[in-house]
């Protein structure tokens, strides 16, 4: 059954429409998790612009400039931003953060929910159910797990990288996109 849902995060409000929500409330917030990632990362179409407004409108407070230098990805962007969420969002220690990018020649936005408390594998299994994206590749070093996808929302194609500790409790899950401009 396909349903329109709203989202609310702190003052954020976001409609996802074509989600089949039919699983029950995952423990952890696995749920709210996947839902807060949409809603953030998926959905908007300009992620560093939407994302930028709505979480300085949502009283997110940003993050300092040497947790974001810990945060930057391998190519350096022309503009990264991150924001604490707030606990009150239903989402425990967890950031989002955007940059704008060039990448091999084209420009691309990234937006990514870096969860602190959270059942990885639980919350990862829970995304690929409720958005049934198409598995690209799945790698591990031993240490970490990483998975990327390929989705398209709205028209617009876009890559999700999920990543975790290799371990049965893993207790961190780093879920991101990129979407090139056009």
């Amino acid at each position: 059954m396909d349903v329109t849902q709203k989202i609310r995060l702190s003052g954020l409000q976001v409609i996802v429409t074509s989600l089949s929500f039919q699983t029950a409330v995952a423990q952890d917030n696995s749920q709210m998790e996947v839902e807060a990632f949409y809603g953030m990362c998926l959905y908007p179409e300009a992620p560093f612009e939407d994302v930028s407004r709505n979480a300085s409108a949502a009283g997110y407070p940003e993050l300092p400039e040497n947790v974001l230098t810990m945060l930057l990805p391998p190519e350096e962007p022309l503009e990264i931003k991150g924001w604490m969420v707030l606990p009150e969002d239903g989402i425990e220690k967890a950031i989002v953060v955007v940059s704008k990018n060039i990448i091999e020649g084209d420009a691309a936005q990234t937006c990514g929910l870096i969860l602190g408390n959270t059942d990885a594998h639980q919350t990862l299994a829970l995304f690929e159910e409720l958005l049934n994206p198409q598995l690209i590749d799945r790698d591990s070093d031993g240490i970490g797990t990483y998975s990327y996808y390929e989705l398209t929302i709205a028209g617009q194609k876009k890559i999700v990288t999920a990543s975790h500790r290799s371990a049965d409790d893993a207790r961190e899950l780093n879920l991101s996109v990129m979407v090139y401009d056009d």
